[in-house]
């Protein structure tokens, strides 16, 4: 009988039937003005392999799921994980 390995090779093997990383929008905070960077965004994640990394607009930032200091505008927010 032979076993079947994960996808990779570490000591924690990635199981490919299930998908990685779902990000939740928990809250918007609206910039108080066009013209201050007083807004941000909080996300949840589940899923996936710790440590996350997230994206806006496609640039990594610092936290685990809050970011700040946004002025007014639209944001793609993705989430990476260690996988």
């Amino acid at each position: 009988m032979a076993l079947m390995a994960g996808c990779s090779s570490d000591d924690d093997p990635v199981d490919c039937e299930k998908n990685g990383p779902s990000i939740n929008l928990n809250q918007v905070i609206s910039a108080t003005s066009c013209s201050t960077s007083d807004g941000g965004i909080e996300v949840a994640v589940s899923g996936g392999k710790e440590p996350y990394t997230f994206l806006v607009n496609g640039q990594p930032v610092e936290g685990e799921g809050v970011i700040q200091n946004l002025s007014a505008g639209v944001y793609s927010v993705a989430v990476r994980d260690a996988n």
